[in-house]
Protein backbone atom coordinates (compact mmCIF):
# COMPACT_ATOMS: atom_id res chain seq x y z
CA UNK A 1 0.00 0.00 0.00
CA UNK A 2 2.47 2.22 0.73
CA UNK A 3 4.28 1.69 -2.79
CA UNK A 4 0.91 3.52 -3.96
CA UNK A 5 0.66 6.28 -1.82
CA UNK A 6 4.02 7.09 -2.96
CA UNK A 7 3.70 6.86 -6.75
CA UNK A 8 0.15 8.77 -5.75
CA UNK A 9 2.04 10.99 -4.60
CA UNK A 10 4.59 11.87 -7.32
CA UNK A 11 2.06 11.40 -9.78
CA UNK A 12 4.24 9.01 -11.48
CA UNK A 13 5.02 5.32 -11.07
CA UNK A 14 8.30 4.97 -13.45
CA UNK A 15 11.08 6.19 -11.37
CA UNK A 16 9.76 4.73 -7.89
CA UNK A 17 12.52 2.72 -6.96
CA UNK A 18 10.59 -0.72 -7.45
CA UNK A 19 9.55 0.07 -10.46
CA UNK A 20 12.90 0.15 -11.51
CA UNK A 21 14.35 -2.73 -9.88
CA UNK A 22 11.33 -5.18 -11.09
CA UNK A 23 11.54 -3.60 -14.78
CA UNK A 24 13.63 -6.28 -16.03
CA UNK A 25 11.81 -9.37 -14.23
CA UNK A 26 8.64 -7.86 -15.93
CA UNK A 27 9.35 -6.89 -19.16
CA UNK A 28 12.17 -8.74 -20.49
CA UNK A 29 11.74 -10.87 -23.41
CA UNK A 30 14.57 -13.42 -23.83
CA UNK A 31 15.93 -13.81 -26.88
CA UNK A 32 15.34 -17.55 -27.57
CA UNK A 33 11.83 -17.88 -26.88
CA UNK A 34 8.79 -16.02 -28.69
CA UNK A 35 6.36 -14.71 -26.42
CA UNK A 36 4.61 -12.42 -28.87
CA UNK A 37 1.67 -12.47 -30.77
CA UNK A 38 2.85 -13.26 -34.15
CA UNK A 39 2.68 -16.93 -33.10
CA UNK A 40 -0.90 -16.71 -33.96
CA UNK A 41 -0.67 -15.08 -37.52
CA UNK A 42 0.00 -17.22 -40.59
CA UNK A 43 3.86 -16.25 -40.68
CA UNK A 44 6.27 -18.51 -40.84
CA UNK A 45 7.88 -18.54 -37.66
CA UNK A 46 11.36 -20.03 -37.01
CA UNK A 47 11.36 -22.56 -34.35
CA UNK A 48 13.11 -23.14 -31.20
CA UNK A 49 16.24 -24.97 -32.75
CA UNK A 50 16.63 -22.33 -35.75
CA UNK A 51 16.57 -19.64 -33.50
CA UNK A 52 19.06 -21.32 -31.20
CA UNK A 53 21.76 -22.13 -33.75
CA UNK A 54 21.19 -18.23 -34.81
CA UNK A 55 21.99 -17.05 -31.85
CA UNK A 56 24.81 -19.68 -31.19
CA UNK A 57 26.37 -18.54 -34.52
CA UNK A 58 25.83 -14.54 -33.57
CA UNK A 59 27.65 -15.25 -30.58
CA UNK A 60 30.55 -16.94 -32.02
CA UNK A 61 31.14 -14.76 -34.94
CA UNK A 62 31.14 -11.87 -32.21
CA UNK A 63 34.17 -13.73 -29.98
CA UNK A 64 38.04 -13.39 -30.77
CA UNK A 65 38.58 -17.06 -29.05
CA UNK A 66 42.23 -18.20 -30.36
CA UNK A 67 43.53 -21.67 -28.72
CA UNK A 68 46.99 -22.53 -27.55
CA UNK A 69 48.26 -24.08 -30.79
CA UNK A 70 49.06 -27.36 -27.68
CA UNK A 71 45.64 -27.36 -27.15
CA UNK A 72 44.38 -26.83 -30.50
CA UNK A 73 46.88 -29.98 -31.52
CA UNK A 74 44.91 -31.83 -28.75
CA UNK A 75 41.70 -30.57 -29.68
CA UNK A 76 42.78 -31.96 -32.80
CA UNK A 77 43.73 -35.06 -32.36
CA UNK A 78 40.38 -36.25 -30.13
CA UNK A 79 38.65 -35.17 -33.03
CA UNK A 80 40.16 -36.98 -35.38
CA UNK A 81 39.83 -40.48 -32.89
CA UNK A 82 36.29 -39.55 -32.63
CA UNK A 83 35.52 -39.88 -36.64
CA UNK A 84 37.99 -43.14 -37.18
CA UNK A 85 35.60 -44.67 -34.23
CA UNK A 86 32.40 -43.65 -35.86
CA UNK A 87 30.93 -45.90 -38.56
CA UNK A 88 30.64 -44.09 -41.69
CA UNK A 89 31.48 -40.78 -40.39
CA UNK A 90 33.24 -38.15 -41.55
CA UNK A 91 34.09 -34.60 -41.53
CA UNK A 92 31.70 -33.39 -43.39
CA UNK A 93 29.07 -35.33 -41.90
CA UNK A 94 29.96 -34.00 -38.45
CA UNK A 95 30.19 -30.16 -39.78
CA UNK A 96 26.73 -30.51 -41.95
CA UNK A 97 24.75 -31.37 -38.63
CA UNK A 98 25.96 -28.04 -36.92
Amino acid sequence: MDIIERCALKETYLTDRTSLREYKRLYWYPDLFDYSLLRTSNRKMKSLVERAKEIAREKIAEHDFRLEEDNKKKSEGIFEEAIKETPSASHQDVYDKT
